[in-house]
């Protein structure tokens, strides 16, 4: 039985030298990533919400775990059970079918607010495709306000990078 000598031969060296640099290639990009999907989270202001279990089962994530604390008196407090902090945040924010926006607008101020006073994230951005009070974005009357920037303003002075 003969014997090859692959250590001389060219062609095999130059097949295992693309060989190993395409598997390292494939695990550098595997890494990447994968470092990349734990770089952000998703967060929902709604239990329910389609679009954001849509959007989380398009990116391959989960929503982040989060309960809404209701006291006695009526107060509501969300309370995180992830580790969020140094992440890009992203809390998709939608009204659900007959819920009133100012629902759906406070408990996205506080969402916004724990994100930045307790969980430490590098950046929030809320994804809203239907802002609060849009049809309200210029006065057509004296003494109307313009809501839509007071909503602007109010969810920038709680934290929001980006919307």
């Amino acid at each position: 039985m003969a014997t090859f000598d692959y250590q001389g031969d060219p062609q095999f060296r130059s097949w295992l030298e693309r060989f190993v640099e395409d598997k390292i290639t494939e695990a550098m990009k595997a890494d990447r990533e994968q470092r990349f999907r734990d770089s952000f989270a998703l967060i929902s202001v709604r239990r329910d919400d389609s679009l954001a279990e849509g959007i989380a089962k398009i990116l391959g994530k989960s929503l982040v775990k989060w309960d809404l604390f209701i006291f006695g008196d009526g107060e509501k407090k969300p309370v995180i059970h992830e580790n969020l902090s140094g992440k890009h945040v992203y809390v998709i924010a939608t009204v659900g079918r007959g819920e009133d926006p100012d629902i759906s607008f406070a408990n996205t101020c506080r969402i916004v607010s724990t994100l930045r006073r307790t969980c430490k994230v590098s950046r929030i951005n809320v994804v809203a495709p239907c802002l609060w009070y849009q049809a309200q974005d210029k006065t057509h009357a004296r003494r109307e306000p313009i809501t839509v920037r007071d909503v602007a303003d109010d969810i920038t002075r709680r934290g929001m990078d980006h919307i």
